[in-house]
């Protein structure tokens, strides 16, 4: 009850929040923990691109570890730690309360000072295109990309649709939130909760109602209509398409002008199957069209067969060119031989949404027995897409096979590589050094030094015989 909660929605924010959470912990307006939150495997388990500090900077920015007491001091014995009887609880509950109030400022203060160090400021929760939003999210967390590149799209077609993402839960932003959902023009929220609570909702959804009724009650004006989105519950991938469904019933309920009766929960797309391709040419930053600039990669395989990995290093060396990158694996019961995907998004601009790849502009297939299961991504591959098959298929033989038209089809045996190379099923390497060419992401150069740096643990047969199978891989593919 008396931890600090910030929640993140990159592996950036998370890293500069693991940062400010010490300051903040430490000060001695707080003195209280702090946990930092990001959402598992899809923040945990993202490559993408991270701008740390130095070592020292870190230091010079925390500072000194300064502790409040002295615990061997015996001429002042302190007793830490122990059980708080009844007649003292309230009493430590009222100071942890108080604490927990003082906290906000203190988080907003360090925020600031730490955009001053590093370019990136901080508050308890970021306003996006909300004065004049008629239509608001609510959410907090990796939601919260994906929300604000919907937000963008339904701003190109002329809806006024805004966003509140919540960086800090805990000490709850009340007063200050309710004033940003408080606009003229605002008919109606939703608020997105990946918790179900029998109740009256889900747990930020009654802290966002809460936090309104209050303000309402003291300044005499009425509530928007409020609903509650529950989405992403269990882990499952939360799409544009999932956003814009919200978004589309909060327009309907505004344009009604009617708070719905009963139950305000709503459960987001229970099919889990419909309409996902709504991120078609969207997705980055600014809202436009993909144009050139993104490229969104499918890879297909096995497990065991290095699909992750290989999605990694495409993403590891397209931020090392400068770009901007996210590499993130699919996670499930699968086991060795099953089927999996892998994705990674590539752009030369930041990218919002950390929606899993529906509509790919690259589909990689390391078995060949796997093109009748990714043939959604292939009836959904752009009209300019590329397909890299694993196989000793001739690419005109894939494309008679997939009746794909006017993509680009390439082949590689990619298997008999690696086996004749250090005998082993494992193609991943091979494949990767021909999507390096295939695409233009980085060179073949720097792949084998990432390669050797990763996996120095490696026999020598197998680091050689992958660097064999990288430099025939480059030569060896075919197109149509």
């Amino acid at each position: 009850a008396a931890w600090i909660q910030m929640h993140a929605e990159t592996c950036q924010e998370a890293y500069d929040n693991a940062i400010q959470a010490f300051r903040i912990a430490e000060d001695d307006r707080v003195r209280l923990p702090v946990t930092v939150c990001h959402d598992g495997f899809v923040v945990s388990h993202t490559m993408e691109r991270v701008l740390a500090l130095g070592d020292e900077e870190v230091r010079g920015f925390v500072g000194e570890f300064v502790p409040p007491v002295d615990l061997l001091d015996t001429r002042n014995p302190q007793a830490v730690g122990p059980l708080v009887m009844p007649d003292l609880a309230p009493n430590l509950y009222a100071q942890i309360a108080e604490a927990m109030r003082r906290a906000a400022a203190v988080i907003e203060e360090i925020g600031q000072e730490y955009g001053r160090l590093t370019g990136r400021a901080y508050g308890l929760f970021e306003a996006y295109r909300l004065d004049d939003a008629q239509v608001a999210l609510v959410a907090m967390g990796s939601v919260g990309g994906t929300a604000r590149a919907v937000v963008d799209l339904l701003r190109s077609r002329g809806v006024r649709a805004g966003l509140l993402k919540l960086r800090v839960f805990r000490p709850f932003p009340a007063e200050a939130l309710a004033r940003a959902l408080s606009g003229s023009f605002l008919r109606a929220v939703a608020v997105a909760d990946k918790a179900v609570e029998l109740g009256s909702g889900g747990p930020l959804f009654s802290e966002v109602t809460a936090a309104l009724a209050l303000r309402a009650r003291s300044t005499g004006r009425g509530l928007p209509i409020l609903i509650n989105a529950i989405l992403g519950v269990g882990g499952r991938d939360i799409t544009m398409a999932d956003i814009n469904a919200v978004f589309r019933r909060l327009t309907e309920l505004a344009g009604n002008g009617i708070q719905p009766n009963g139950d305000p929960v709503y459960f987001v797309d229970l099919g889990g199957c419909g309409g996902k391709t709504l991120e078609t040419r969207n997705g980055h930053r600014g809202g436009a069209d993909r144009g050139p600039s993104l490229r969104r990669i499918v890879l297909v395989a096995r497990g065991g067969q290095g699909a992750r990995t290989a999605s990694q290093f495409l993403a590891q060396l397209a931020i090392e060119s400068g770009q901007y990158a996210q590499a993130l694996p699919t996670y499930g019961p699968q086991r060795t031989g099953a089927p999996i995907k892998a994705f990674a998004k590539l752009s030369d601009r930041p990218i919002d949404d950390r929606q899993q790849i529906y509509a790919p502009d690259v589909v990689v297939v390391f078995d060949e027995t796997l093109l009748e299961t990714c043939a959604d991504d292939l009836r959904d591959l752009a009209d300019d897409g590329v397909l890299l098959v694993n196989t000793r298929r001739t690419p005109a033989d894939i494309r008679e096979m997939t009746g794909l038209v006017g993509r680009r089809i390439h082949t590689l045996d990619a298997t008999g590589i690696a086996v004749s190379e250090f005998g082993a099923n494992l193609p991943n390497m091979a494949m990767l050094a021909a999507m390096v060419r295939i695409l233009g992401v980085g060179e073949l150069s720097r792949l084998k030094e990432a390669f050797q740096a990763k996996m120095a643990r490696l026999s020598d047969k197998m680091m050689q015989g992958n660097l064999r199978a990288m430099d025939r891989a480059e030569h060896e593919f075919l197109t149509v």
